[in-house]
């Protein structure tokens, strides 16, 4: 694949369209039900409470007698935090190498650089309300229609002006929405199937940018390369890049296709087993590209952004009247996220295609346990934990995916207004665990700075609140 060397040279470190959503591993959304998250989403695909139980499983949509629909928002409050250092290796060359040899030929004493700055920040990711509808309509007594709208993706991150390592990361956010049409049919008492089409709509932007450090920088290396422009190539000359210059900025947007499928199984009068596949997608993110830096304005491009397939394994066993439990291991095919490639529609001007990122994600899952209790006819408890593993691999983790292995602690309730109509409230905790993230940035092979920061923050709040109606 060719590249330009001007080109590579000044975007080689662009960050990815991703970054932590923090609700979930990579940045996959699981915020479909505020039911659901009252039990950490355990035995989602299995448990048939409600219309959002298609965002799971459409061969649940077997049990609905009538006309049911679900809307509910969510709201996600991140706590991300980094603590550490950026190290400016440029300076340290000149500091110890390249100042003391201009001394010794112009005879004059140079300005040293600061080489270490904090790439402390907080709060890099913004809070998000997530909401979703669900409608399903029987049209035989085996065969029912339903309609979701919901998002299975989604981020955002943003750096302050005064960070000091916008190299790496600045502002980025995702946007999916998923438009989701479902048919089932009821095979017996006991198993159901479903099949539905996903047209998902994609939206993505990000830009990075110089430190504003680099400023401070500018007029002592202006005087040293004053005197090594008279060394007749002897001493190099160093690059006068401007402190909050993009380095780029990328917008696009699309739309893709793809399928899913569900299963759900009765062995018993108690128990209820659902399997269910959604399909990857591939959406190509059709926009432009602008780079202060290389003096580029808007140039066409697009990028290809490969979100991944989604399976589940669900249960939900009632012990009796009042106590039933949920269980459920999700998976999810993030190997297929390896890198990012922006491929340009004028390959007159730049080379017809540009390597952004490697990310070369591993596979990553989930499991959750779950209980509901049912303490009277007006009121419904819930409760549940789950583990969610990062698809990042150490050697790739970077501040624009700060993403790490985290816990789920929920509770919820469910409140009935009348015998049609019921409110879902939920509520988490995501606890993430503590990493570390090491980046470099390299012009042509050389190692220009380099960034080492402690992911000691990566928490985060959720709360939903949804309307139940059955007509």
């Amino acid at each position: 694949m060719p590249h330009t060397n001007r080109l590579s040279r000044s975007i080689v470190i662009i960050s990815s369209l991703t970054a932590s959503s923090v609700s979930a591993a990579g940045f996959q959304l699981n915020e479909h039900s505020a039911n659901g998250l009252g039990r950490a989403f355990a035995g989602e695909a299995a448990t048939v409470e409600n219309a959002a139980v298609l965002s799971r499983n459409p061969a649940a949509m077997s049990r609905f007698n009538g006309i049911a629909i679900s809307g509910q928002l969510s709201y996600v409050n991140p706590e991300v935090n980094l603590s550490g250092t950026t190290t400016n290796h440029l300076g340290q060359l000149y500091n110890s190498s390249l100042a003391p040899a201009a001394e010794m030929i112009s005879g004059s004493q140079l300005n040293r650089v600061t080489t270490e700055y904090s790439a402390d920040s907080k709060d890099v990711a913004p809070g998000a309300f997530i909401p979703s509808f669900y409608f399903i309509a029987p049209i035989t007594d085996r065969i029912h229609f339903g309609l979701a709208t919901f998002s299975n993706f989604g981020l955002s991150t943003d750096y302050d002006d005064d960070f000091n390592a916008l190299e790496y990361g600045d502002k980025t956010e995702v946007t999916t929405i998923n438009i989701n049409p479902n048919i089932s049919y009821k095979v017996n008492e006991q198993f159901s199937i479903g099949f539905g089409v996903n047209a998902l709509y994609g939206d993505g932007s990000l830009s990075t940018a110089t430190p504003a450090y680099m400023n401070d920088h500018a007029a002592t290396y202006q005087q040293y390369n004053q005197v090594a422009a008279l060394t007749g190539g002897q001493l190099p000359e160093l690059p006068l890049v401007p402190g909050g210059a993009t380095i780029a900025d990328v917008e696009g947007d699309g739309w893709d296709y793809g399928w899913n499928v569900g299963l759900l199984w009765s062995p018993s009068t108690q128990t209820d087993i659902a399997l269910t596949y959604r399909s990857a997608i591939s959406v190509d993110l059709e926009g432009h590209f602008s780079s202060d830096l290389l003096q580029m304005d808007k140039v066409a491009g697009k990028l290809t952004l490969d979100l991944p397939a989604i399976a589940e394994l669900a249960i939900n066993h009632r012990i009796d009247d009042q106590w039933s439990v949920q269980a459920s291991y999700h998976y999810t095919g993030w190997s297929s996220f390896e890198e990012l490639v922006i491929d340009f529609d004028d390959t007159t001007a730049i080379s017809d295609s540009l390597l952004l990122k490697e990310e070369n994600f591993d596979n990553s899952w989930r499991a959750a346990l779950g209980a509901t209790y049912v303490l009277s006819p007006e009121i419904t408890l819930r409760a549940g934990y789950a583990y969610d593993s990062s698809p990042v691999k150490d050697e790739y983790r970077s501040i624009s995916i700060p993403d790490t292995d985290r816990r789920w602690y929920s509770a919820g309730l469910t409140y009935h207004l009348n015998k049609q109509s019921n409110i879902d409230v939920g509520a988490a905790f995501l606890h993430g665990n503590s990493t570390r993230v090491h980046e470099e940035f390299e012009l042509q092979g050389q190692t220009i700075t380099t960034l080492d920061v402690e992911l000691s923050k990566a928490n985060a709040y959720i709360f939903a609140a949804q309307y139940n109606h059955q007509f």
